[in-house]
């Protein structure tokens, strides 16, 4: 069930994953803790624009805690 966000950002999905080795992540955009190869993760699915047109993006987040802060912050209701 996707879920709205501010704008036209809506959230499809969330999971956990291991960063694949040789693969690059960012940084947790809410912590800023580097994730190192191997590392457990949560990945939001996000998709924006027109439903003619949509466009997917994953974000990675550390935790379940800073999962729940960066929702809060992308919260359309806020």
């Amino acid at each position: 069930m996707a879920v709205p966000l501010r704008g036209s950002f809506v959230l499809q999905s969330v999971d956990r994953r291991i960063v694949a080795r040789g693969s690059r992540v960012a940084d947790c955009p809410v912590c800023g803790r580097h994730l190192a190869e191997d590392d457990w993760h949560v990945a939001a699915t996000v998709r924006s624009g027109s439903l003619a047109a949509p466009r997917e993006s994953v974000h990675h987040l550390c935790d379940d805690d800073c999962l729940s802060d960066w929702l809060a912050l992308m919260d359309e209701r806020s």
